[in-house]
């Protein structure tokens, strides 16, 4: 039993992720952009050429962060952005991503009257090229956000984007259709 508890609190530590933590902590934001990208490589996940982070991402999941995650070419990625990869996050190559924004590929079912917080709940998401998130949208399980959209800040998305639209509020809705 005690065995299982060790077991429960260490089996997520991520080490490489710590290892890269480590490594560029002593960076301010905007400093060392190109080096993040490297040092994120180094550890094991899939970012292509030419991206940058302005800060460290906080990368979290349950397993598979490494397989999960991948990161497409010349993609921009501000300081404070979460990215929850319980399932595979699939970013394409020009995206760009404001301050903090979320990315969530895990929730839970609903359970019942006595405990509502249910089951974990893994889904895909998608962000297609050449995106704009601005700073603190969010986006949730499941949702495909369409090739050259925009998410206005502090948009939550709760389903899919078209390709090619600005979507904002909460939830996220189409505001505008883009050429």
């Amino acid at each position: 039993m005690r065995m299982q508890v060790v077991y429960e609190e260490i089996s997520l530590l991520h080490p490489r992720i710590r290892i890269a933590n480590l490594l560029t902590a002593p960076l301010p934001y905007y400093v060392g952009c190109r080096w993040r990208a490297q040092v994120l490589r180094l550890v094991g996940f899939q970012i292509g050429k030419g991206t940058t982070f302005f800060g460290m991402p906080s990368i979290t999941g349950m397993k598979d962060l490494y397989k999960n995650l991948t990161i497409g070419e010349n993609c921009i990625f501000n300081f404070g952005c979460s990215l929850e990869v319980g399932e595979n996050l699939t970013i394409g190559n020009f995206v760009s991503m404001g301050h903090e924004v979320m990315i969530l590929t895990s929730t839970h079912e609903i359970g019942s009257r006595f405990h509502r917080l249910g089951p974990i709940l893994a889904k895909p998401v998608t962000i297609e090229d050449g995106v704009w998130l601005g700073s603190r949208s969010m986006v949730l399980p499941g949702v495909t956000v369409g090739a050259g959209s925009v998410v206005a800040a502090g948009a939550i998305v709760t389903k899919d984007v078209p390709p090619n639209t600005i979507v904002a509020g909460v939830p996220a809705t189409v505001k505008k259709e883009l050429d």
